[in-house]
């Protein structure tokens, strides 16, 4: 008799034991369930997750007693609720734990657009020939210097301006005209003088298309060039190389810095509109490269339905989770997820249930409860 009381209260000791480390399991499903569902703000309340955590954990703390004391079918809906808390606790872990290193694989895919872009720059820009800026700097320079000599824009300043044109015009540049400038207006050298400079030096630096078609190209490409590159001043980045170099040395998640990591994504999302409207103002002109062939410029948001770039905006919310978890499945780290969720909701409860129905008597011990309150044991859920 006393062997059989020490084996009772051994195995009483066991249920409890592994009840205190089901019931753990349980709340740290409950509240990550609660997270994991909380941006859909559950009877519309901010905090209608918990509500919802709450009744799935009740539901699934009365299956998971009634089928330790033997109940088969309660097995069934304890596997229905372990299931819910498992996609939702998904739904939790998996951004709070890889939002940077998420982040950090967009920033790199929308980089290497962005220079696949830029790269085709030369297909569309066309510098002027060298001989031809210096023969617009002669007209320009004849053109001032007869406006000075006559105190205003003469006959001799009309021929040097028109000499200009002319070769501007290949290039495919608005000719200048004399305008209403009397004979004697002093402020023509000035006027003349700003207005040939300026086209002699976006000629010089590549900033003027070849053709008005060139033009267009340009003025769409121009603003992403000056966002993205380097600066010509030392120790100088881009606006656009400090966002790259900013969310690849950060390593704190959303969860551990929300307003740097929103203001990394604000960022990373100017820069696609910059991308993809020259993308597709480019892409519309249907312009050709030197064989002929049409240059494509990539767009990032290439299909309607797809999430509008970049992706990590939509951190936390089921469509990016499972979108992102099964285009990322070659990774370490989305199965560490994986297997430590299932772990928590699946293997820990499953575990426990095993060891207490070995250890279970035959008067419902099996449970918490069946050792508190012996009886006949269940047999209806």
């Amino acid at each position: 008799m006393e062997e059989f009381d020490k084996n009772e209260n051994n195995s009483f000791g066991l249920t409890l034991v592994g009840w205190l480390i089901s019931l753990c399991a349980f709340a740290l499903g409950f509240y990550h369930t609660a997270e994991g569902v909380s941006y859909l703000k559950p009877l519309g309340l901010e905090y209608g997750g918990f509500i919802l955590s709450g009744l799935i954990s009740l539901m699934l703390i009365l299956a998971y007693s009634r089928a330790v004391q033997g109940v088969k079918i309660a097995l069934f809906f304890y596997l229905v609720c372990a299931t819910f808390n498992f996609v939702f606790n998904l739904n939790s872990f998996y951004p709070n734990m890889n939002s940077r290193k998420l982040l950090q694989e967009e920033a790199l895919q929308i980089k290497d657009t962005i220079l696949l872009n830029l790269s085709k720059k030369d297909k569309i820009i066309e510098q002027a020939d060298a001989k031809d800026i210096i023969n617009l700097e002669s007209s320009s320079q004849q053109c001032i210097d007869e406006i000075k000599k006559s105190q205003g824009f003469g006959e001799n300043a009309k021929k040097h301006l028109n000499s200009f044109n002319n070769l501007t015009s290949k290039y495919g540049i608005e000719p200048i005209t004399a305008g209403s400038y009397d004979v004697k207006n002093p402020n023509a050298s000035e006027v003349f003088g700003n207005a040939m400079n300026k086209i002699i030096a976006d000629l010089r630096n590549g900033l003027v298309g070849k053709g008005k078609v060139g033009n267009q190209a340009y003025n769409s490409l121009n603003p992403l060039i000056t966002k993205f590159e380097v600066p010509r001043t030392k120790n100088a980045t881009s606006p656009a190389d400090s966002i790259f170099k900013e969310i690849s040395d950060n390593s704190k998640t959303k969860d551990e810095d929300g307003y740097a990591y929103a203001k990394s994504v604000k960022a990373l999302e100017d820069l696609v509109k910059l991308n993809d409207n020259m993308a597709q103002t480019i892409n519309g002109i249907k312009l050709k490269d030197k064989s002929g062939s049409f240059i494509k410029m990539a767009n990032l948001n290439t299909k309607g339905s797809e999430l509008l770039f970049p992706k990590c905006k939509e951190v936390g919310k089921f469509n990016h989770t499972i979108d992102s978890m099964y285009n990322r499945l070659d990774k370490l780290d989305t199965w560490g997820v994986i297997i430590l969720v299932f772990f928590i909701d699946f293997i820990i409860p499953l575990g426990i249930y095993f060891l207490i129905r070995r250890n279970s008597t035959n008067n419902s011990k099996g449970s918490l409860i069946g050792h508190l309150f012996p009886g006949k044991k269940p047999e209806k859920f």
